[in-house]
């Protein structure tokens, strides 16, 4: 009996021993167990211990996700730097059609408000005091009975018709000159001889065309004649003067452009004139090799960059060839359609900077 009494003491203490082992907050291998219980153990007297199943569970179907893949907006390429566009730039050329041109100009005849050709242009004077044209020549014989003779008309008398004709047998650009027949008649002949030499003022050159042609303003009063100013020799040379007196357009157009030290530097091809004013706006020359990054372009210069040249009768610019580093340039006969407004920016910009 005692033997029975240690042998329940053995076991007991065994039972408490598993008993301490599964109350162990971890496993064999240091993980710590879940302090959830497995499982639910009821007494019951019926049974004893039973194990409770667990609630079953259905899983849940999780929704199916579809990668969504949105395609990264293309980046386009950088834009190409491109050069700003100039006015200039876009107004295209019109070549002989131009009647901003003083040689396109020469090229008209001259009409009557009656429809009837009156004479031919010949010719312009070049006021360079005022930069203005003072006169077109106009060859006046063989029309209404008028003996040939060359006529200095004043600029103002004239109106540019550039709307054309639809008429094959009539010119597309016309000088109309509102005067009677016996204005032109009575008008004094032009004498080229009787004009001062190069580079001498005006003075009084005009007189006997001026009592002829008699301007009256609209309030009924005569016109004032701009008083003339004599030049002086530029400040440290003896040869270069400011413009003054008159010149033939004839005269101007193939002479010889020199720079500021006498030397050759291109050539006069053509003025850019104001067909509505008669202001001259530029010189259109054609720089010679002198200029490797200009030799063969057209180059607009402004009478108040130009002088004249007293020793070599000639015009010269006024500054330093250099510069005319990075002016506006054009091939030859691809000037801008100068009829435009705001045709020279690019022109008004570059020589602004320099005066």
């Amino acid at each position: 009996m005692k033997k029975t009494y240690v042998w329940l003491a053995i076991c007991s203490i065994v039972s408490l021993m598993a008993l301490a082992a599964c109350a162990s907050p971890s496993d064999n291998d240091g993980t710590p167990m879940s302090t959830e219980p497995a499982m639910d153990l009821t007494m019951t007297p019926e049974t004893g211990m039973t194990e409770e199943p667990l609630e079953t569970v259905e899983p849940t179907e999780l929704p199916e996700v579809t990668e969504s893949v949105t395609e990264t907006p293309s980046i386009p390429e950088t834009a190409q730097a491109t050069e700003p566009v100039t006015a200039t730039e876009v107004i295209p050329s019109t070549g002989a059609a131009n009647p901003g041109l003083v040689s396109n100009q020469l090229d008209y005849d001259v009409w009557n408000l009656n429809d009837e050709q009156i004479g031919t242009a010949e010719d312009m004077l070049i006021n360079l005091e005022t930069q203005q044209v003072d006169y077109l020549i106009v060859e006046v014989g063989g029309f209404l009975g008028i003996g040939g003779k060359l006529v200095a008309v004043p600029y103002e008398r004239l109106q540019l018709d550039t709307s054309g004709s639809t008429s094959e047998s009539e010119p597309q650009n016309v000088w109309i000159l509102d005067v009677s027949q016996e204005e032109l008649e009575g008008a004094p002949e032009f004498v080229r001889d009787a004009l001062p030499p190069f580079g001498d003022p005006a003075l009084d050159y005009d007189v006997d065309f001026r009592s002829h042609w008699v301007t009256v303003s609209v309030d009924g009063t005569a016109t004032v004649e701009t008083p003339v100013v004599v030049s002086t020799p530029m400040p440290g040379s003896d040869t270069a003067l400011e413009l003054q007196g008159v010149v033939l357009a004839s005269d101007v157009l193939g002479m010889n452009f020199v720079d500021n030290t006498g030397g050759d530097l291109a050539e006069i091809e053509d003025l850019v004139v104001d067909p509505e004013t008669g202001e001259i706006h530029y010189l259109v020359v054609e720089i010679n090799e002198t200029i490797i990054d200009l030799s063969g372009k057209w180059v607009l210069i402004p009478l108040d960059a130009i002088r004249i040249d007293t020793t070599n009768q000639v015009f010269s610019l006024s500054i330093d060839n250099t510069g005319l580093s990075g002016v506006p340039f054009y091939e030859p006969n691809e000037i801008p359609d100068t009829t435009v407004d705001d045709w020279d920016l690019d022109l008004i910009e570059f020589w602004d900077q320099l005066f």
